[in-house]
C-alpha cells in the first residue's frame, strides 16, 4: 500500500497542453449556493483551480469538491428512498497490511460468516470510494471484477472505514517471493508472460474509462478465487483472477478538459515515472511506468529503487535478463513503456499485449496449465502457513 499522497496536489499542477490562463477563484458564501447537506460550494463542473473560501483559512481542491458533491447526492438519494440504516457488528480476525495512513484488517460478519476487509484510514479518504462508484458506473459488468470493490464507506471527522471484498491468495509480489525460495529463484517465464498480458488487459480497461491508477505495483495486484478456478488462457478472457487493488491514488480524467497533463512529482523513490524524472508533463505514463516496474519484478525479482537510468536521452530498465530466453522481447517491451514521446503519443496497450500474446501462444500454449496448477499449490501452502 502506498503511503505517498501522489494525487493530493495534482490539481495545482494540472495544465492543458494548449496554453491557457490560470486563475485562483475566490468564492463568497453569499454568492454561491451551498448544498443543504454540506458546506461545500456547488462549483462549476469545469472549474479546475483551487477554491479558497472567503473568511476562512481552509482550502478545497476541485477533487474534494467533486467528492463532497458526490456524497451529497448519495445522501439525498438515501433520504428520498427512506432507507433504513441498520447497525451491524464485525469480528476483526487479523491485520492484513499497514501503511502510513491506513490499516487493512481481515474481518468476518458473525451472522452470515462472510469474509471481508476493513480499511481504516486516518485522516478520512472518501476519494477511494468515489473512484469505486465511478468504476461501477463506467466499466462493463464483465470487467468490474478486474478491480477491487468497496461495499460501503463510513466517514467520520477523524477517519474513514471502507468495507470491501477479500482476496486472500496473496499478491504478485507474494508470488515472486515464493519463487525466490525455490531452486529456480525466478517465476517461470510462461507465467510471467501470461501475467504481463493480464496486467495490460486490466489497465487497458481502466484507461478506457478515463481513470489513471497512479499506484501500479506488484503488491497492488491481488490473486482472487477466480485464479484458482480459471482454466482458460485465452488472451481476451477476463477470468484470469488478477484484481487491481488500492484505488486511493486514482486520477479521474473526466474531471479535466481533454488533453490535460500533470507536472506533480511523486516523492517516493522508485515510483517516479520517467516523465517526472525528466520534468515533463504526464498523464497515463505513470501507469505505463507502473506496468514496467511490475513486470520487471515478475521477470527478475525485486529491484533497487533506482530501477531505471537514462543513457543518451533513452530511458532503460536496470533489470538483468541475461538468462532470459526472451531478453530481446522484454528489452523492447520496457523501452516502449519508458520512452513515450509526449502526452499526444500515448501507447496502444492492446498492441503491446498482442506482441506478448504471440510469443506466449507460439512457445508455451501447452505449458501454462501445469505451471499454474503448481503455483496454486504454492500459494495455498503459503496462505496456510501465514495463518498459523
Amino acid at each position: 500500500m502506498s503511503s505517498d499522497p501522489v494525487t493530493h496536489s495534482k490539481d495545482l499542477d494540472a495544465r492543458p497542453l494548449k496554453p491557457a490562463n490560470r486563475t485562483i477563484t475566490t468564492i463568497s458564501r453569499s454568492e454561491v449556493p451551498v448544498s443543504s447537506c454540506s458546506r461545500t460550494p456547488a462549483v462549476s463542473e469545469y472549474m479546475k483551480e483551487v477554491l479558497v473560501w472567503e473568511g476562512s483559512d481552509s482550502k478545497l481542491c476541485f477533487e474534494e469538491v467533486r467528492v463532497e458533491r458526490h456524497f451529497c447526492k448519495l445522501r439525498e438519494r438515501q433520504d428520498r428512498e427512506k432507507r433504513e440504516i441498520r447497525t451491524a457488528s464485525l469480528r476483526v480476525d487479523s491485520i492484513l497490511g499497514e501503511g502510513a495512513f491506513a490499516t487493512v484488517y481481515r474481518a468476518t460478519d458473525p451472522v452470515t460468516s462472510e469474509k471481508m476487509i476493513l480499511k481504516v484510514q486516518k485522516p478520512a479518504n472518501p476519494w477511494e470510494f468515489y473512484i469505486n462508484t465511478c468504476l461501477d458506473a463506467r466499466l462493463k459488468p464483465a470487467h468490474r471484477h478486474l478491480f477491487s470493490s468497496i461495499h460501503s464507506a463510513h466517514l467520520f471527522r477523524n477517519g474513514s472505514v471502507l468495507l470491501g471484498e477479500l482476496h486472500n491468495l496473496g499478491t504478485l509480489l507474494n508470488m515472486v517471493n515464493i519463487y525466490r525460495t525455490l531452486s529456480e529463484r525466478v517465476v517461470a517465464q510462461p507465467l510471467v508472460l501470461y501475467f504481463a498480458v493480464c496486467i495490460l488487459h486490466t489497465v487497458e480497461q481502466l484507461h478506457a474509462v478515463h481513470v489513471v491508477h497512479a499506484d501500479i505495483k506488484p503488491d497492488n495486484f491481488m490473486l482472487s478465487q477466480r485464479f484458482l478456478e480459471n482454466k482458460c488462457f485465452d488472451p481476451e478472457s477476463t477470468e484470469h483472477g488478477l484484481v487491481l487493488n488500492d484505488l486511493g491514488q486514482c486520477i479521474d480524467l473526466q474531471m479535466f478538459p481533454d488533453g490535460t497533463a500533470f507536472t506533480t512529482t511523486c516523492l517516493t523513490s522508485g515510483f517516479q515515472c520517467t516523465e517526472m524524472l525528466s520534468g515533463k508533463p504526464w498523464s497515463y505514463q505513470t501507469d505505463y511506468f507502473g506496468i514496467a516496474g511490475t513486470c520487471s519484478v515478475c521477470c527478475s525479482g525485486p529491484s533497487p529503487h533506482n530501477a531505471v537510468s537514462n543513457q543518451d536521452g533513452v530511458w532503460r530498465t536496470n533489470a538483468m535478463f541475461r538468462r532470459n530466453p526472451h531478453s530481446e522481447l522484454w528489452l523492447e517491451f520496457f523501452h516502449t513503456l519508458l520512452n513515450i514521446p509526449d502526452c499526444r503519443s500515448l501507447l496502444s496497450l492492446r498492441m503491446l499485449r498482442g506482441n506478448l500474446t504471440d510469443v506466449l501462444q507460439k512457445n508455451y500454449n501447452n505449458k501454462l496449465l501445469p505451471l499454474k496448477r503448481r503455483l496454486v499449490v504454492l500459494l495455498l501452502e503459503s496462505h496456510k502457513a501465514s495463518r498459523r
